[in-house]
């Protein structure tokens, strides 16, 4: 990438963010809207989920006082981390894929989620044919391989 050689593992996910990677592969494709009661209470009339929405979401979630609404704020919450931060496309929409991923709160850590965000930013390098500005993902993982390699480096000096 530019020139450079990254190299991007699992675990420069679980430096920088602390998520570690269970069994249960991710699906990140976009996927198919599916008919849960989340989506039904959140995002009913929407083809497609953008961080604007999800703001929005946020905020009706924020006025809810039960229990429901307290934890529909924790999916909205983990949905913005995915769009914004861990998996970002070039639209900063969530797929819906994700979507069904936060649906049971319980169940998000058994998902692999350090290497769908390690295996993504990857593929999008190598797909982006050395074009920095086509590259998605979690780019700030760049940074870690870079200070991994500049620590490798000096230990050796």
């Amino acid at each position: 990438l530019g020139g450079e050689t990254c190299d991007i593992q699992d675990s420069d996910v679980i430096l920088i963010f602390g998520i570690k990677s269970r069994m249960k592969k991710i699906d990140v494709s976009y996927g198919k809207k599916q008919e849960s009661p989340f989506v039904q209470r959140r995002f009913r009339n929407m083809s497609r989920i953008s961080v604007k929405s999800l703001r929005e979401a946020l905020g009706d979630a924020l006025e809810g006082t039960t229990r429901v609404d307290v934890e529909d704020v924790a999916r909205i919450m983990c949905l913005f981390v995915v769009a914004t931060l861990l998996l970002p496309t070039i639209g900063l929409t969530v797929g819906w894929a994700f979507v069904a991923r936060v649906e049971y709160l319980e169940m998000m850590n058994s998902y692999a989620w350090s290497t769908a965000v390690a295996s993504t930013l990857t593929t999008s390098i190598h797909s982006s044919l050395g074009s920095l500005e086509n590259v998605t993902g979690c780019v700030l993982l760049l940074l870690v391989s870079k200070l991994n390699y500049f620590k490798y480096y000096a230990m050796y000096l």
